[in-house]
């Protein structure tokens, strides 16, 4: 099956997500926050006594949360972003939460919610469906805004014949999606997978999904 990985690889994949640390910081309060350029191509923060190396992508992130347009960030000199950066920062009122890991900041967002680590969620899969019946992840994701575990399980239904003679054969599988940042809802559903080619391909349906957003409470089924 395309796209199916191990534990071991999805643990991999998991990791730089599931080790972030967070502070939470309400702007306003007199914590002090410096924007510096030191020389190399990504900006550093310092945050009270701490420094840490903003990437590309959070340095869009970190505009784009005091209400610096994308297109204009992109197209200003680096003096000019680390000033608008240490002005909109130092003068903006409210909760920000920094995600940080080691010495980078690999996230930041107003939303302070929950977080449910992703590697702890995958241990829960495990001891709830038996780590004996997951036959492996199909194509999961993770990303500080976003993290799916599409579990496959062992429970398979022959339903007929393909035209070229192989088998029909359909899988049961469950999802979990989850968010560092509370970019996107919390949900846990249920779907069957159908190999459709015998390279592997194969297409998903979906059967039930509960979802949970960050602002309010919805399920579908």
């Amino acid at each position: 099956m395309k796209g199916l990985v191990d534990r071991d690889k999805l643990f991999e994949i998991l990791a730089p997500v599931s080790s972030s640390e967070t502070m939470d910081i309400d702007l306003g309060s007199g914590t002090a926050i410096q924007f510096r350029n030191s020389g190399e191509e990504n900006l550093f923060v310092d945050i009270g006594k701490r420094s840490f190396r903003l990437t590309d992508e959070i340095q869009c992130d970190a505009a784009r949360a005091v209400g610096l347009h994308e297109t204009y960030y992109k197209k200003s000199p680096s003096d000019l972003i680390q000033y608008n950066l240490n002005f909109w920062f130092n003068k903006s009122i409210g909760p920000m939460r920094f995600l940080l890991s080691g010495d980078e900041l690999v996230g930041i967002t107003q939303r302070i919610v929950p977080i449910a680590n992703p590697i702890q969620l995958a241990e829960e899969v495990e001891k709830a469906v038996g780590k004996n019946r997951i036959m492996g992840y199909h194509y999961p994701h993770a990303d500080m805004d976003y993290v799916k575990i599409p579990a496959i399980l062992d429970f398979k239904r022959d339903v007929g014949d393909l035209p070229d003679g192989s088998k029909d054969d359909h899988w049961g599988g469950l999802f979990f999606q989850t968010s560092i940042t509370g970019a996107s809802p919390v949900m846990a559903g249920a779907y069957f997978v159908r190999q459709v080619c015998t390279n592997g391909a194969v297409v998903c349906r979906e059967l039930m999904k509960w979802s949970r957003k960050n602002t309010s409470y919805s399920s579908d089924e």
